[in-house]
């Protein structure tokens, strides 16, 4: 509990000189939430529902191409010269960057990913847990 004080203390407070070496820091508190999370049975955090399976199915996907969207996205709105004040501005760009990814990562998952994991399952010597679709 105390771990998650800490978070948004440390997002704050940090001075600059050290914000690189902060992540360090970060991945120790993440490290303790997550092990009180599954270690607490008193905890009540589901994470297994149909929107948490489905961004796992395509979380390659989101990995690969997010890099991409994002300098499209900023182009657009740079070339159209879309102005508004910053809040609305952020939201923009991160929202249509998260909806975008999303939509191209399971399209590329359904019609593109999904035929070479089947084809994995005729050639893998050891059959994984991944069921066919």
């Amino acid at each position: 509990n105390t771990s998650l004080l800490l978070i948004p203390i440390l997002i704050y407070f940090t001075p600059n000189f050290i914000q690189d070496g902060i992540h360090i820091i970060y991945s120790i508190i993440f490290i303790i939430v997550i092990l009180n999370i599954i270690g607490n049975k008193n905890i009540k955090i589901k994470l297994e529902n149909k929107i948490f399976n489905f961004l796992g199915k395509i979380s390659y996907g989101l990995y690969m191409y997010h890099f991409m969207i994002i300098p499209i996205i900023l182009y657009i709105l740079n070339k159209y010269k879309f102005t508004t004040n910053e809040f609305y501005l952020n939201f923009i760009i991160y929202f249509t960057t998260i909806l975008i990814t999303i939509l191209v990562s399971a399209f590329s998952y359904y019609f593109f990913e999904n035929k070479f994991i089947k084809l994995k399952s005729k050639f893998s010597p050891i059959k994984s847990s991944i069921p066919n679709e």
